[in-house]
């Protein structure tokens, strides 16, 4: 929960005036990569039957628009790039689940899945978190793995998770 509440965890989807934010839960779904897969359909223009998050496109992604390749600005501006795979397509959160594949933890899934799918949602928050304070936008974390370790150490330490 203390992770959770951290900048990392946060996607840039804000409140337009006179609008709902829309629905942003997915059903029984992992609902960060339920909203990521919204926000690169509306980049790319395919949203479908969601005026809200339309709307929230044309107001806050006109420039992104207007890029050649909007999507990857959005994903280097925002931090994302842990959170999207190679060819640019969000990754589940959940353990098991292929590319953006968002059905969330079901009750037949093991204890190791449950385990393993938290322990890869509080790495992807806790870098994210890094990057957003280290202003690093592209993947360059690898290059950076000890400074990024002893980071994610006292992070944790900070946030009294270990």
């Amino acid at each position: 929960k203390k992770i959770y509440h951290t900048n990392g965890n946060y996607i840039p989807i804000p409140e337009l005036k006179d609008y709902r934010t829309g629905n942003l839960s997915g059903n029984n779904c992992d609902t960060f990569t339920h909203h990521l897969n919204i926000c690169k359909q509306a980049i790319e223009g395919k949203l479908d039957n969601k005026n809200v998050w339309n709307k929230w496109a044309e107001e806050i992604w006109i420039p992104y628009c207007k890029d050649s390749n909007p999507w990857d600005k959005f994903v280097k501006d925002y931090y994302l790039c842990d959170f999207v795979d190679e060819n640019r397509l969000p990754i589940s959160f959940v353990v098991g689940r292929n590319n953006a594949n968002q059905i969330g933890i079901q009750n037949g899934d093991s204890e190791e899945t449950i385990l393993a799918t938290l322990e890869r949602c509080i790495e992807f928050i806790i870098k994210r978190n890094y990057r957003i304070e280290k202003d690093i936008k592209d993947n360059t974390i690898d290059e950076k793995y000890r400074e990024y370790c002893a980071y994610k150490s006292k992070f944790l330490l900070e946030n009294k998770i270990i």
